[in-house]
């Protein structure tokens, strides 16, 4: 290289840098209101939109002893809500309330009124999927009654009552007692013709909160829900999930109960066709441990011990056949069986995917058989 190139190439490289940099579109975190949680309610008007912001000054100022003093729940938090004809004029309203940008990229949260859900989500969706800073993580949540309620209420365990929602369905999916639902796999469910979206449930009542269960829908509208209980089996039915503690009442006639708490599950299906009938049939492996037993059969022998499991098989199995009856009523496959014939019977598909929805699945012969194992029995005072 001559004399003269080496500095061109080096001026022009330093004037490359000058025009590179990322900071040109910078935008300060002060110049920002980032919403934590989204909450749509039905109004005359169309929609009621509702988001969640933290006070910054409160919640530094309350982890350094100055400021907000250490406050929790809506104190360090403000609730912008409106209604208009859809989300996105809902959204513009609100931002001409605020005296920032608002930043959706931070929330978290995406709470919905029974009654918006009853009427069908397509709509409302349609919106939130075409918005660069909505996040598919973000957690999908239905509540009994006004969604905005949820955003109202005050826990005392975190300065930001989002966060503590939050951290229910976080620590329950990590302990695999509430089903992972974001909204990024509620609106894949929704767009498969094999599959029916769920979503959970959340009720918050003065300062706490408290997960009751699924939602279950048809296409995009609420036709049903699962209990707590019935959602533990329902997970264990169609996620190899082992779900939470469940009480049993003693073998062998006694008058008292047990609670049997699932550590590892398995999970096999087999279908079939015979004469135009389906049948299919689930078989779900439950490992466990025995946590309290107020019964008089102890467990010291093999005998007794497989008396227990019989006991929590039937358990199991009842609610198993009951939850499945229930959504074959409303004819929706909460249970994944569609997506499973799809995948491993595509000739079984084929027949029934044309009406899986209206007469394969509420028509379909569903068995469910449980293997219950215990393998930790505990200390007995004799």
């Amino acid at each position: 290289m001559t004399r003269i190139g080496k500095p061109a190439v080096l001026l022009a490289t330093a004037l490359l840098l000058l025009v590179a940099t990322g900071c040109w579109d910078r935008k300060e975190i002060e110049e920002r209101t980032s919403v934590v949680a989204i909450a749509l309610d039905k109004h005359p008007a169309g929609i009621r939109v509702s988001v969640q912001v933290p006070i910054p000054v409160k919640i530094i100022g309350g982890a350094s002893g100055g400021g907000g003093g250490g406050q929790t729940g809506v104190q360090n938090v403000h609730t912008f809500s409106t209604s208009a004809r859809n989300i996105t004029e809902a959204l513009m309203r609100i931002q001409n309330a605020s005296n920032q940008r608002l930043f959706l990229g931070q929330a978290r949260l995406l709470i919905i009124s029974e009654d918006v859900a009853k009427a069908g989500l397509r709509d409302e969706l349609d919106a939130l999927r075409r918005h660069p800073e909505i996040r598919r993580n973000i957690w999908l949540l239905v509540v009994p009654g006004e969604a905005h309620r949820l955003l109202e209420f005050s826990p005392n365990l975190e300065q930001i009552p989002a966060d503590y929602l939050i951290n229910i369905v976080r620590s329950g999916t990590e302990e695999e007692r509430i089903p992972n639902i974001t909204l990024g796999q509620f609106l894949i469910n929704l767009s498969n013709t094999s599959r029916q979206p769920v979503a959970n449930v959340l009720e918050a009542r003065r300062a706490t909160a408290q997960w009751k269960g699924v939602a279950l829908f048809r296409n995009d509208r609420l036709v049903g829900h699962f209990s707590p209980g019935e959602t533990w089996v329902f997970m264990q039915l169609t996620q190899a999930k082992h779900g939470g503690t469940i009480t049993c009442s003693c073998p062998a006639g006694d008058s008292g109960s047990f609670t049997f708490t699932p550590r590892q599950s398995d999970l096999k299906r087999r279908a079939r066709m015979e004469n135009s009938a389906l049948s299919l049939h689930l078989e779900v492996t439950l490992d466990g441990v025995v946590n309290e037993k107020n019964c008089r059969m102890p467990l010291d022998t093999p005998e007794h011990l497989r008396a227990y499991e019989q006991q929590v098989e039937r358990e199991l199995e009842r609610t198993a056949r009951s939850i499945i009856r229930y959504a074959q009523q409303r004819k929706t496959d909460v249970f994944d069986l569609g997506f499973y014939l799809r995948a491993m019977h595509p000739n079984i598909w084929k027949i029934q995917q044309k009406h899986w929805d209206e007469k394969g699945f509420p028509a379909a012969h569903v068995t469910v058989r449980y293997h219950v194992r215990i393998t930790q029995r505990g200390f007995e005072v004799k």
